[in-house]
């Protein structure tokens, strides 16, 4: 009996990347697997990108759709909008991704509606893949016995293979705000337990490349015009309203330890919108655990952490009730505590 190939939608949006796209084309064009819909989104680029993408088109595979600028997100939502296939793929035009990535993905599912897989980061200033420094997350089966190390997960969409039905089922669509994965990553997740992790790396992400506002140097420009800032306090204050929505409605449909992260995830973004974190409701739900694994209290430190760190907060709430969990479990000591709330004061 032939083995079930199902149709994947390649999702790439274009805009600005003359210099990348070729490589992004080639490495999808060239999959030993062939059962792909290459959806080409034209997001309204200036340059010579799509005339490099018109070279390709005596492949049928490949469909290009044309639009006015509208951004990252808007190119997504109008990519899943004509995609026709069984699962769905984003890669961004200045990536790529290994020739064997949809072929091996494939042996792997059964009916996940979501398939999470690793990444290289590669700098492009220095033309090399960057050491990784990050908790392996991905061993055989730590997501399954480690329920906290879904705060681990990277918010890229690009690293994750999903399933058009249980897109289609929830509606699901990437806000056109600054960090539109964030919310995205947080839906998609945790709205399911059909979630399967592969630990090989297939995703080739291109950082500090010149022109991309990931770039330090450009970020840090960008930060003192008062449009961009303008943008990003709207940004923080609709990410954190959707989270908190978003529990509102489906609590009863998430398990405790997504629950708890989650309930991190809108204090973190509480910050930036009402510059306070209010732990006791955290408290509340983390009284429910007991034991955690090294690799869960490594998770959960890292996440206290950076909401620590969030030069927004100005305001403490409910610190008593979360010693309860944090000092029992011997994440943190009072000497951390207060040397993170001095640096931030």
């Amino acid at each position: 009996m032939e083995k079930y190939q199902p149709k994947i939608s390649v999702i790439i949006p274009v805009y600005g990347v003359e210099k990348y796209i070729r490589q992004c084309l080639e490495s999808i064009i060239n999959q030993t697997y062939k059962n792909l819909e290459i959806i080409v989104v034209n997001d309204g680029t200036k340059d010579n990108s799509m005339k490099i993408v018109e070279e390709y088109l005596s492949d049928e595979r490949i469909k290009i759709i044309n639009k006015q600028n509208g951004g990252l997100s808007s190119a997504r939502n109008r990519g899943i909008e004509e995609a026709t296939g069984d699962y769905i793929s984003f890669i961004d035009s200045d990536d790529w991704i290994d020739l064997n990535m949809y072929k091996e993905l494939c042996s792997q599912l059964i009916d996940e509606d979501i398939l999470i897989y690793r990444f290289f980061n590669y700098d492009n200033k220095k033309n090399e893949i960057m050491e990784e420094k990050k908790v392996d997350i991905y061993s055989k089966n730590k997501m399954i016995r480690n329920k906290y190390l879904y705060a681990g997960l990277p918010y890229s969409c690009w690293s994750k293979l999903y399933k058009r039905e249980y897109l289609e089922k929830n509606k699901f669509k990437f806000l056109e705000i600054f960090y539109e994965d964030v919310v995205w990553n947080l839906q998609t997740i945790f709205l399911t337990e059909k979630i399967k992790f592969i630990d090989k790396k297939y995703y080739y992400y291109r950082v500090n490349r010149e022109n991309s506002i990931m770039n330090l140097s450009e970020q840090l420009k960008i930060k003192t015009n008062t449009v961009f800032k303008e943008k990003q306090e709207y940004s923080y204050k609709i990410i954190y309203q959707n989270i908190e929505n978003f529990l509102n409605e489906k609590e009863k449909k998430i398990s405790d330890g997504k629950l708890l992260f989650l309930l991190l995830e809108k204090n973190y973004w509480r910050i930036n919108v009402e510059h306070k974190i209010l732990f006791t409701e955290i408290a509340n739900q983390i009284k429910k655990d007991n034991r955690l694994s090294s690799e869960e209290k490594i998770i959960l430190y890292k996440k206290f952490r950076d909401i620590l760190q969030n030069r927004g907060l100005v305001k403490i709430e409910g610190l008593k009730l979360f010693d309860i969990f944090f000092w029992k479990n011997k994440i943190f000591t009072w000497k951390f505590l207060r040397r993170r709330i001095k640096n931030n004061f």
